[in-house]
């Protein structure tokens, strides 16, 4: 027998109880309907009851009056219509339903169907929702279409597939480290600088939002202008402090509207000597940025947004452990190598977000962290930096340790280069200024100590670092050229 050409109808399930009642479809006006009807009956009855009374009782009333029998038919037929219309208000129904209308009173529930080339789900070709798809490869006698549908189930398994998918669309909109890297060195390319900007950068921001910007100063602009985060620029005022500086909180209000945006402002010529004073406004929110903290100016208090970043460069010629140490230990060293191409003509701003470094910063904590042969190793290294010069190694330091290095492993750097690159840019400093810099060369060896822990041809900018340092004095720990 040939099938029929038609559309596979879902089965009513559920009774319209907002339609119809038993058996008869509701009607919006039919409540009004009989609220009328019997307002007119009881009208009609105390009128007709009131007309009788004043035809007996009158004085020229009674059963006598020559009106009597016309007014008591006329009475009777009202009272006869008045009980029509009351049978008609409570007893009468709306007209049932016809057969042929098919069963109205039963709801059609929505089902899926899954199109198939038989009924096994290995041939599943579409999913669909209250109608089918036509296919053609097989047809009736007809030529009309066979179509063969299974109905889809909302059981577990499927709740679990479609979480799994959710998670899977939601992991793939996530960047990692490794990707942002990649992302911003190209676009850093593009606009013409050539190196390793990108890893420094985020590096340096994981650390702390204030960053020793020297190595970039030359290349600032055209960073900025890689970046689409909006920037500002601050000269030293001698006199001043931050706080006085009107761009300042320009850039606070525009990053209060714009949380999920880094803002970057670059302050440049502060003569270290003079860097404390000049910072100080900005000092409690450096030290601990987990809180919330406020700047005053001009009798007015402005609260400081955690996604503003400071880029600072001090005086030329001055050095920068003329930084207090309490500033020093949290300002990390942008340092990086870049080399001028050619820009290219495409070359389109990259958009940073915080909620993209949130992601990559989760992601890399899950997976990369130092081993712990490294961590006793740099303990050794702070216990002599603590003897020599009274240097401690605070919890928030830590942390922020933590964070730099698993960055740069999330982006395949060597454990040695990632130890090599934290030490000499973001904490070997702070650790070494001391009273007595000489003896870090005799009685407190620090490159020696660093040799016999990691090994002679490792931590080479770290030792730099520290050798830079104590070349700054003589053998008495007087400075030298002063």
């Amino acid at each position: 027998m040939a099938s029929q050409k038609k559309q596979i109808r879902n089965q009513p399930r559920k009774f319209d109880f907002d339609n119809y009642g038993f058996f008869y479809q509701k009607n919006n006006f039919e409540g009004l309907y009989k609220f009328v009807l019997i307002v007119l009956s009881i009208l009609v009855l105390v009128g007709s009851e009131i007309r009788i009374g004043y035809l007996i009782f009158s004085p020229n009333g009674g059963t006598t009056n020559p009106s009597y029998p016309y007014f008591l038919i006329v009475t009777l037929v009202l009272d006869l219509l008045v009980i029509v219309m009351l049978s008609i208000a409570l007893f009468s129904r709306r007209k049932h339903l016809d057969n042929g209308d098919g069963i109205k009173y039963l709801l059609e529930e929505e089902k899926s169907y899954r199109v198939v080339e038989n009924f096994s789900s290995s041939g599943s070709v579409s999913i669909q929702t209250n109608q089918v798809r036509t296919v053609i490869e097989e047809v009736d006698d007809y030529g009309n279409p066979i179509i063969y549908a299974e109905e889809l189930f909302d059981d577990e398994e499927d709740i679990f597939v479609s979480d799994a998918l959710s998670t899977a669309i939601v992991k793939e909109k996530e960047k990692t480290y490794s990707e942002l890297v990649e992302d911003l060195n190209k676009t850093f390319l593009d606009y013409g600088l050539n190196g390793n900007l990108a890893e420094a950068l985020l590096s340096s921001m994981v650390f702390s939002p204030m960053i020793f910007a020297r190595d970039i100063a030359p290349y600032i602009k055209t960073i900025f202008r890689a970046l689409s985060n909006p920037n500002y620029f601050i000269h030293y005022s001698e006199n001043n402090t931050i706080a006085s500086e009107k761009t300042l909180y320009s850039a606070f209000e525009y990053a209060k509207s714009n949380p999920d945006s880094p803002i970057f402002i670059y302050i440049d010529e502060i003569p270290s000597k003079e860097f404390l004073n000049y910072m100080r406004p900005l000092y409690a929110y450096i030290d601990n940025t987990s809180d919330d903290y406020y700047i005053s100016s001009q009798g007015l208090t402005f609260f400081i947004p955690h996604n503003v970043y400071f880029l600072v460069n001090i005086k030329k010629d001055d050095i920068i452990y003329e930084i207090s140490r309490r500033y020093l230990r949290y300002i990390p060293i942008l340092r990086c190598d870049i080399k001028e191409v050619d820009a290219s003509n495409e070359a389109k701003p990259f958009i940073l977000s915080n909620n993209d470094l949130k992601n990559a910063r989760r992601n890399a904590h899950d997976s990369f962290s130092l081993s712990e042969s490294t961590y006793k190793k740099m303990d050794n290294l702070f216990a002599l930096t603590n003897e020599a010069n009274g240097y401690v190694l605070q919890n928030k330091i830590q942390r922020k340790i933590e964070d730099y290095t698993s960055l740069l492993l999330s982006i395949n750097m060597s454990e040695d280069d990632v130890i090599d690159n934290v030490l000499s840019n973001a904490i070997i400093r702070a650790a070494i200024i001391s009273a007595e810099p000489q003896k870090l060369k005799t009685e407190y060896n620090i490159v020696r100590l660093i040799e016999n822990e990691f090994g002679s041809d490792k931590l080479k900018e770290t030792k730099a670092v520290v050798k830079e340092y104590i070349s700054l004095f003589d053998k008495n720990g007087g400075r030298n050229n002063a």
